[in-house]
């Protein structure tokens, strides 16, 4: 798996854009389930924190 760097002026600001952007790294046969899942990860890491409109805000 290669990893993506994402520059800070093109990452996902919304929770389900950030679940797509997600989906699609982990290829074709990813679920939205794998993708909920990825973004529940880095959101327990701290790594970013999603607000109650669904706002993306990155602790990177």
């Amino acid at each position: 798996m290669t990893t993506e760097v994402v520059s800070p002026k093109n990452r996902p600001k919304k929770k389900t854009t950030m679940v797509s952007h997600a989906k699609s790294s982990l290829g074709k046969s990813a679920t939205d389930k794998q993708g909920e899942a990825v973004v529940e990860e880095l959101r327990k890491a701290k790594k970013l924190v999603i607000d109650e409109k669904g706002a993306v805000t990155y602790r990177i």
